[in-house]
């Protein structure tokens, strides 16, 4: 009866162990075409409150991408420098994917699948590059017209950084600001630096002017930088810090616009901003050995220009903060 009992099991072993080999392997056209189905509502007008694919959190991502592009997609997204995310969806090859359809193909190899993406005035074919995980396929690698996803997520961070007073150009590894903390402003304030994400416990302070109930700061990360105006309790920023500290504010208008600083405090900003500077660059030698290179520089590369398509470093500023900078340098 034992001797029954065991061959009853090898049997029904050797059956399950046969059926398991007979189900079909899961293609790794299924985890792309499944991708394509969860984000469809991305290529349909008027859709609003969803999370795009690569805005996605890193446990969806993962549902159909490998670890290393989850990290990749995931680190370009939340990096702290100028023009660093991602500007269209890759999936898509679009900016503007309304209206778009895909067809999506097996290929020769079983790790690879093309997906021809069609728009009104056209088709782009893209090329995804799978692997085989415990989880089953996921995407390490796509190709379209503008080259590998990888290749173009996988940039290391620059250590060049445009100082957005003087419009010029040093390296954030050799000149040290002094950082202040976010919670320093008000939560109105703070979220002015949503485009910072995640934000940080410290930005860099690169001009601090306070008088009464007033305090002027321009802070930020890299080439991202605000000014941010509390008076009274209340929260006034702007993205172009150039501008108000130079009184020249943007008007497509051409009527008169009130200035977000006055006198004293454009004075009194920019004041502290050079004394900041002079610190962080090792003193106001180095400071303006630096600024004059780069003005020679920059006129140079300019020649022919006008100054409103390439301005030229401190000739740019208005005549007073000009002669502020005139009398830093002799005294």
């Amino acid at each position: 009866m034992g001797k029954f009992r065991l061959m009853a099991f090898a049997a029904a072993t050797l059956f399950a162990v046969s059926v398991a080999a007979e189900q079909p392997k899961i293609p790794a056209s299924a985890v792309v075409a499944q991708m394509y189905k969860d984000f469809k509502w991305e290529t349909e007008p008027g859709v609003t409150g969803k999370v795009t694919l690569f805005d996605s959190p890193p446990e969806v991502l993962s549902k159909y991408f490998d670890k290393t592009l989850v990290d990749l997609v995931t680190k370009r997204r939340n990096c702290n420098y100028q023009m660093c995310g991602l500007d269209y969806s890759p999936m898509w090859n679009s900016q503007d994917p309304d209206g778009v359809s895909v067809t999506i193909k097996s290929t020769a190899r079983a790790d690879v699948v093309t997906v021809d993406v069609i728009y009104f005035n056209g088709t782009s074919r893209l090329t995804y590059y799978l692997r085989e995980t415990p989880a089953g396929w996921r995407i390490k690698d796509m190709k379209s017209p503008y080259g590998s996803l990888v290749t173009l997520l996988d940039v290391p961070e620059p250590t060049t950084i445009v100082d957005s007073l003087f419009d010029a150009s040093y390296d954030q590894g050799s000149v040290h600001f002094e950082m202040i903390k976010t919670q320093t402003f008000l939560p109105s304030c703070q979220k002015f630096f949503s485009d910072i994400n995640p934000l940080p416990e410290d930005l860099t302070l690169y001009s601090s002017y306070t008088r009464g109930s007033t305090a002027i700061y321009i802070a930020g990360i890299g080439d991202n930088i605000k000014l941010v105006v509390l008076r009274n309790g209340d929260c006034d920023t702007t993205n172009f810090p150039i501008h108000s500290v130079n009184q020249k504010v943007n008007s497509y208008t051409h009527e008169p616009v009130k200035p977000i600083l006055t006198d004293e405090e454009v004075t009194g900003v920019f004041e502290d901003y050079l004394v900041r500077h002079a610190k962080a660059f090792g003193g106001k030698d180095a400071f303006f050995k630096w600024l004059d290179e780069e003005t020679n520089r920059i006129a140079i590369s300019c020649k022919g220009q006008s100054e409103w398509i390439c301005p030229v470093t401190y000739h740019g500023l208005q005549p007073k903060l000009q002669k502020t900078l005139g009398d830093f340098r002799k005294n």
